[in-house]
Formats: structure tokens, C-alpha cells, sequence
């Protein structure tokens, strides 16, 4: 199975682990194949601009080390998950989080986050 992590999953796995369900723990301790979009960094980034997030090196330096060390691989942003993106509902208006899904469908990938809200589009969502 491919494990698409949102930010927020990627954070917590790494930091604070206790915050992730039992499923998604035991989930990624399993053999699945872990992608991390490239959105992630670009948000993270912005959280670190305006202030919300501190990461040691940045967010390219500390997404880089630790996807490479936990064998995450890092999801381009193609134009098949643009087209995705262009035909999704609008039940979440959040930039980040709308192409998390867009990516998860056109890839055939599990979404691994927290937010509810996402679970409103088709796709399958893990938490």
C-alpha cells in the first residue's frame, strides 16, 4: 500500500509520536511505501515566515534529512495531480490540503491525516 503523509502526520511522526492513532502507528511501522508531497516543505516553509513553526535548517534541510532517513520518498507535483486538482469538489479550500488529495487519487494512495474534513472526497483516508 502507498502511505500519502499529510504535514501534520510527518510532524507528529517524528516528534511526537504519541499523537498519532494506534492505526496509523502501527502503519507505519509495516512494509508500505511512504511518500511525502512536495507540498509539505512549501508549507512548512510559510508556517516558518510567518512565525507558526521553527525548524532546525529550514524546512528543505530538516524535510530532506528525515524523509531520507525514515525511506520517505518525495512526491513531485506533476500535472496529472493538477488535473486532479481541477476536478475535485470544493468541500476544503485549504491550497495545501486540496493537493494532498488531488496527489492521493491520481497516485492510488492511502491519505494519512488527522483533518476529518478530508474524508469528504473519495479517496481512502487512514487515521
Amino acid at each position: 500500500m502507498k502511505l500519502l503523509l499529510d504535514t501534520n502526520a510527518f510532524l507528529w511522526a517524528l516528534a511526537e509520536p504519541q499523537r498519532l492513532s494506534a492505526t496509523v502507528a502501527a502503519a507505519l511501522t509495516e512494509q508500505h511505501e511512504l511518500l511525502l508531497s512536495l507540498v509539505t516543505p512549501w508549507e512548512l516553509a510559510i508556517k516558518i515566515t510567518t512565525g507558526k513553526l521553527t525548524l532546525a535548517g529550514g524546512a528543505l534541510q530538516f524535510v530532506t534529512k528525515h524523509a531520507a532517513r525514515n525511506g520517505i520518498r518525495i512526491l513531485p507535483i506533476r500535472f496529472e495531480h493538477l488535473h486532479a486538482l481541477e476536478h475535485l469538489p470544493l468541500h476544503h479550500r485549504d491550497p495545501f490540503d486540496r493537493m494532498l488529495v488531488a496527489q492521493a487519487i491520481a497516485e492510488g494512495c492511502t491519505l494519512v491525516t488527522s483533518d476529518v474534513r478530508l474524508r469528504q472526497y473519495s479517496l481512502d483516508v487512514l487515521w
